[in-house]
């Protein structure tokens, strides 16, 4: 008889500890998955903002450097999971650094990849193009060419430096891209969505005299 009721009372305490432990495992599984994802779309912007630096960087001038710019970080956008991920702005700046320029040197003379602040609120004459979404959705090379409407006018590609005597002797200029995703949880456990920044430079290709 005692057998039986140490039995019956190890049952029911593995019965009491899997409905305390249970709870906790699905939770961590739940994280595990949502925060997967986040990685996920962290991952895929980077990629998306170097695909479109390196674009820029190989088209220099060219009038329709922005157009191209976005249409890489478009196609580069495809991993976002449609309704999770979500463009909300892409910022191209001039990343050039020191006297006469809005971006700060770091230590070793090297521009930092801080956007200007300024840019993140709206486009800034010579310094930056800012895009939406909706650019992004509407792309059309017609839209471009720094025309008095076009959003490409602000920061020209005509206007960015690319000669290797460029800057005073420094070389051709710096250009940074900045992406802002917004990531849509998917179990709401860590609130409705989290906002992605990413930011890359690179040095346009030089050209000779």
């Amino acid at each position: 008889m005692r057998r039986r009721i140490e039995r019956h009372d190890g049952r029911g305490a593995v019965m009491v500890e899997a409905a305390i432990v249970f709870p906790l495992l699905f939770l961590l599984v739940l994280g595990a998955f949502d925060y997967g994802l986040l990685f996920r779309d962290d991952l895929t912007m980077a990629n998306m903002t170097r695909q479109g630096a390196r674009t820029a960087s190989a088209l220099g001038q060219s009038t329709t450097a922005d157009y191209s710019i976005l249409s890489a970080i478009s196609s580069a956008s495809s991993a976002l999971q449609s309704g999770r991920g979500s463009v909300q702005q892409i910022v191209i700046f001039d990343a050039t650094c020191g006297n006469g320029y809005t971006v700060a040197c770091d230590s070793t003379n090297d521009p930092s990849s801080a956007v200007p602040t300024a840019c993140t609120s709206g486009a800034v004459t010579n310094e930056c193009n800012v895009y939406t979404a909706a650019d992004l959705q509407a792309l059309s090379s017609s839209n471009f060419g720094c025309g008095a409407t076009q959003k490409d006018r602000f920061w020209c590609p005509s206007t960015r430096v690319t000669s290797e005597s460029g800057n005073g002797g420094k070389g051709p200029d710096y250009l940074g891209v900045y992406l802002v995703v917004n990531h849509q949880w998917v179990t709401g456990m860590f609130g409705p969505s989290r906002v992605l920044h990413d930011t890359v430079v690179f040095r346009l290709e030089p050209t000779s005299l």
